[in-house]
């Protein structure tokens, strides 16, 4: 999902998206956890363009650690430690 419009917007959104999840029923399917990927893309004055990526976690009742993935990332990968960052991009300065 694109996250241009801003913290209010994304914290209905993620309110959605819990939710949703409330009310999901995952009896009779294998599923274990749920990602969403959320984007914002910026073309600052020190670069050709510039992702920031927040991703969201969701584990069923079946979900056991270790998760799965390693990785996170759908688009790109961390080149360093630096470069994860906790929180949402949204409530951060943009690049």
């Amino acid at each position: 999902m694109e996250t241009p419009d801003g913290a209010i917007v994304e914290l209905e959104r993620y309110r959605r998206m819990l939710a949703t999840l409330a009310t999901f029923n995952p009896d009779g399917k294998d599923l274990r956890w749920a990602f969403a990927h959320l984007f914002e893309s910026y073309a600052p004055p020190h670069a050709s363009w510039f992702l920031d990526e927040t991703i969201y976690k969701f584990g069923t009742k079946l979900a056991v650690a270790p998760e799965p993935i390693l990785i996170h990332n759908a688009v790109s990968q961390p080149s360093a430690e630096e470069d994860v960052i906790d929180g949402v991009h949204w409530l951060r300065e943009a690049p």
